[in-house]
């Protein structure tokens, strides 16, 4: 059964992360829908949110209460007519920069 209405939109917003995610990280194994997340990616616990308005500091405390140790929650939300964003933790996010970072000076040599 297809879903309507508000359930219908969120949907489709999980897929076009997960193919956004697909399309950043080729190799990786990225899932819609795994348990509980709305999108795993390696290092990822992705929750999702598409509405007339969002609530990215919520989105993201349940992705906090639900990932697993040794990954990164995030909440990717979009309200109507506004572009996505990305929200997380700052010491999540520093720590994603620094391994950045390390990886790029690295191929850099």
């Amino acid at each position: 059964m297809i879903p309507q209405g508000p359930r219908r939109k969120g949907v489709e917003w999980e897929r076009e992360v997960a193919r956004a995610f697909r399309r950043a990280m080729p190799r990786a194994g990225v899932a819609r829908r795994p348990p509980r997340a709305d999108v795993t990616a390696p290092r990822f616990w992705i929750e999702t949110k598409c509405a007339k308005r969002t609530a990215p500091r919520v989105a993201l405390r349940q992705a906090i209460g639900e990932a697993p140790i040794g990954v990164w929650p995030i909440a990717v939300c979009r309200a109507d007519r506004v572009g996505a964003t990305v929200t997380m933790r700052l010491e999540d996010f520093l720590q994603l920069v620094g391994e950045w970072a390390a990886a790029r000076e690295s191929c850099d040599r």
